[in-house]
């Protein structure tokens, strides 16, 4: 068959797949008899492309799908990586460029599902498993290294696509305040993120990556519904846009003057422990802190706080954070009074 029908029939299947992904909602049993028929069918082109990679990507992701029939599952994550994989798999083999980036952990998750899907869960909350992400990120201080041609191209393509994703994020969002239980909206805003996240790490774009990644954890959620989206989650997810519109902004930098971008100014740690901690709060029911009530309503800073808590911490372990405040005069007791009272009618926005 002619490279350009291959690519073409590739292109118009990979499509019918992802489409059918994209109509899976959390829980709902997929159409696998579909997905099997598309997946075979792709398989067959895909060995007439002389790409090894995608190949043996479709055959794992037939695998899976076929085990799905067997054991009734219904989780389709590991597919939705790797579409992302053969999605930039196709986007190089139609310009000839050969794919260095790694392909080994998104195979490695679909073989490890196959393998542990028998396996009896632990027996712990699953919420026990979401932390705070580690915000040790390494910086390296070594001037910018230059792009290679090949490398232009597929970070020109990342950047349009991510730039119109996070466009359609914030859309998304606002359609989602009308209706905070729309589902489809929902999946709207999880999937360009989610994409982002994929992308990114074949680029090797850790901060982007890594941030996209907190975020899909909290959007993963609230479409699992363990919460409904509230105008807390509203806010953090637009900073968190906010902040990779910059991220995006400096790989765009680089290709402008040919280099690699320099994000080393730019701090996602912050808002990594942000997301995260909020994630803990709508999941869980846990109340926010008065001291952060406090610094949202602007009546003290993130240093007054950190300065009382260290105080607390020292010298007044008996005493609550508002009394300190008070005794400190950082803040009068009417403020904390209806920080308390806010604090006490939080609703975490999940469903009855």
């Amino acid at each position: 068959m002619d490279k350009n029908l291959i690519l073409k029939d590739l292109s118009t299947n990979l499509h019918r797949f992802s489409t059918l992904i994209a109509e899976f909602c959390p829980g709902e049993t997929p159409d696998l008899g579909s997905l099997i028929l598309i997946l075979e069918e792709l398989s067959i082109t895909a060995k007439q492309s002389n790409s090894e990679t995608f190949f043996q990507v479709i055959n794992s992701c037939l695998c899976f799908v076929e085990n799905m029939t067997l054991e009734t599952m219904s989780n389709t994550r590991p597919l939705e990586n790797a579409l992302i994989l053969l999605d930039a798999l196709l986007r190089h083999m139609k310009k000839g460029v050969e794919f260095t980036f790694e392909t080994k952990d998104v195979i490695d998750i679909l073989d490890s599902a196959i393998l542990t899907r028998s396996a009896p869960k632990p027996d712990a909350s699953p919420k026990a498993a979401i932390s705070p992400p580690k915000t040790d990120l390494p910086e390296d201080d070594k001037g910018p290294d230059p792009l290679s041609n090949e490398d232009m191209e597929i970070l020109m393509d990342f950047v349009s696509e991510a730039e119109e994703n996070l466009d359609s994020i914030e859309v998304n969002l606002i359609e989602l305040e009308q209706d905070p239980e729309d589902m489809e909206i929902i999946n709207n805003i999880f999937r360009p993120v989610h994409t982002i996240k994929g992308v990114a790490g074949f680029l090797s774009l850790k901060k982007i990556n890594q941030l996209a990644h907190t975020t899909e954890n909290l959007l993963d959620s609230a479409r699992s519904g363990e919460f409904m989206i509230n105008d807390l989650a509203t806010d953090a997810i637009l900073e968190s846009v906010d902040m990779l519109k910059k991220l995006v902004g400096r790989v765009k930098q680089g290709l402008a003057k040919g280099v690699k971008p320099s994000d080393h100014d730019l701090d996602i740690n912050r808002l990594r422990d942000k997301l995260a901690t909020l994630h803990l709060r709508l999941t869980q029911g846990i109340k926010e802190p008065l001291g952060e009530i406090l610094i949202k309503k602007g009546v003290i800073d993130q240093k007054s706080l950190d300065q009382t808590l260290e105080t607390q911490k020292k010298s007044k372990p008996d005493k609550r954070i508002g009394q300190i405040l008070v005794e400190e005069h950082k803040a009068k007791p009417v403020q904390v009074a209806q920080a308390l009272m806010e604090q006490k009618t939080e609703k975490s926005g999940c469903p009855a």
